[in-house]
């Protein structure tokens, strides 16, 4: 028979499993490409992100010929993107670019 202690251990061990996602969980962080980049997935290349604040925005289909600024253009894996944040830094701001607000 367990120990209360040992049960406690165990179910607190369960609950970081689950939050964490298992081992496979990986922690996302800024991008460390510079605000500006587009990255395309390599695996999908219709996949497109722009970079703001150090988040990886989505750029659906019909937007992207507004983003092709291959200068700053990057392929990069799934798992490249799955490692990068969709919450920017503090006090970033975007703007829709058919309106005048931010």
């Amino acid at each position: 028979m367990l120990s209360r202690i040992t049960r406690g251990l165990l179910a607190v061990f369960a609950v970081a499993v689950v939050l964490l996602g298992g081992e496979s969980a990986q922690a996302q962080t800024y991008s460390p490409y510079p605000d500006g980049s587009i990255l395309i997935n390599s695996a999908v290349s219709s996949d497109r992100y722009v970079i703001a604040g150090g988040a990886k925005f989505s750029i659906p289909a019909s937007e992207q010929p507004y983003f092709s600024n291959w200068l700053f253009t990057y392929n990069v894996s799934s798992s490249t993107l799955s490692g990068i944040t969709d919450y920017p830094q503090e006090g970033t701001k975007l703007k829709e670019r058919n309106l005048d607000t931010i």
